[in-house]
């Protein structure tokens, strides 16, 4: 099966439809194509048809959230954990990641500029694509 590469593509997964809103229209605002889904089972079922640029993941969510999303994809596809900036609003959560290789982590409330300028970052050391 190929995947669908867009090299603007960034995929938003957050339960909080208000955040995951902003979000979005930020991303778009700045030239991105995100899409959105509200937990790690959507999530997980966008990633079988996309290959997204960035994956912006908020840990705490109902369902499935980003802790066992990122045990799976550390599992199934580990190429993807490089592309994964966690945002969220878990005191010392870079701490709490140390050990997981994802792109970077940022602590909700954030600026705008810090989130474009990581996504501006994770975008260009992954343009080449796998997964």
């Amino acid at each position: 099966m190929t995947l669908i590469m867009d090299s603007r593509s960034v995929l938003i997964v957050d339960d909080d439809p208000v955040h995951r809103t902003i979000v979005f229209h930020m991303l778009r605002a700045a030239g991105y194509s995100p899409e959105s889904v509200e937990d790690g089972v959507d999530a997980l079922e966008a990633l079988k048809w996309k290959d997204y640029l960035v994956i912006i993941l908020d840990l705490m969510m109902d369902v499935v959230g980003g802790d066992r999303l990122l045990d799976h994809l550390e599992q199934t596809r580990p190429g993807l954990m490089n592309r994964i900036i966690v945002l969220t609003g878990i005191p010392n959560a870079r701490e709490r990641l140390a050990g997981r290789p994802v792109f970077d982590v940022l602590e909700k409330p954030f600026k705008q500029q810090t989130l474009l300028e990581a996504v501006a970052r994770c975008a260009e050391a992954n343009q080449g694509g796998g997964g």
